[in-house]
């Protein structure tokens, strides 16, 4: 009997769901680990290298100081050609650490404070692994370094703030002028983020209806608009924290500013 192709599409997405179910808590962990030891391998044996060849070269110039010019311009091209693969090595890493500290916030849910600067700065630069973000947008990164700790769940806040960057990503595909600014600042009591990015992710009216559900604890702020109804979704999770959120329409300029109260100013008993 021929099995319905609709019947082996619902298989093949059974087995899907499962699969990725597994990729965050089970698969990524395992990734990570085994591109690690062969990346530790290749950084630590690039600046051996270097560091080898660069005495090497200082030897033989001491021994033979009528090298050719030619002779001379060769080892020069090593010396280059070794900084280039130590530099390109760090590179590579420091792509990893993001990835790998990207992946360990969203797998945290446990209370704890957290340096909303520093997770800003980790989220803009895995948000380059969005090659549209990294090469087809101005990108302005204003961070406060002194910035107080607020209390949460790290997977919360790095979701949200995924969530924000991805909308302003979607909300400018079609502009000719990409430009996206984010910046932390604080005052006595509150934190607070701010975007602003060019172009109009929403009209006037789905902004008032994005602002009433907001108000209201409601995720339905349109059934044909999913980047809005995940942005919505994201600041109704930072709500727990206290955070209020304000967004703004103005000169093809959207800005959203988030305050969240920060520690002794806020409670997150609700959060656990």
């Amino acid at each position: 009997m021929k099995i319905p192709a609709s019947t082996d599409r619902k298989r093949y997405q059974a087995l899907e769901e499962n699969f990725v179910s597994s990729f965050l808590d089970e698969l990524i962990p395992g990734i990570l680990h085994n591109f690690a030891n062969p990346l530790n391998g290749i950084m630590g044996r690039s600046r051996l290298l270097q560091r080898r060849l660069e005495d090497t070269v200082k030897k033989i110039h001491l021994k033979h100081q009528d090298l050719s010019s030619e002779m001379a311009e060769d080892l020069n091209k090593l010396l280059k050609d070794i900084d280039s693969i130590a530099l390109e090595s760090d590179r590579f890493f420091d792509m990893f650490r993001h990835a790998a500290i990207k992946f360990d916030a969203l797998r945290d849910h446990d209370i704890s404070s957290i340096d909303l600067s520093q997770l800003l700065d980790i989220e803009m630069k895995f948000a380059d692994f969005y090659l549209d973000f990294k090469h087809e947008i101005s990108k302005v990164l204003v961070l406060e370094a002194a910035l107080p700790e607020v209390k949460g769940i790290l997977s919360d806040y790095s979701m949200a703030l995924w969530s924000v960057i991805r909308y302003a990503l979607k909300s400018m595909r079609n502009d000719a002028v990409k430009e996206f600014h984010a910046s932390t600042t604080y005052d006595d009591t509150h934190v607070y983020l701010r975007f602003r990015h060019s172009g109009y992710g929403m009209t006037a009216k789905q902004a008032g209806l994005f602002a009433d559900c907001l108000q209201g604890g409601s995720g339905d702020v349109s059934p044909d608009l999913d980047e809005q109804r995940h942005l919505l979704n994201a600041m109704l999770l930072l709500k727990k924290y206290g955070a209020s959120t304000q967004l703004i329409l103005e000169d093809r300029e959207t800005t959203l500013s988030i305050g969240i109260p920060y520690r002794g100013h806020g409670d997150v008993s609700s959060a656990s």
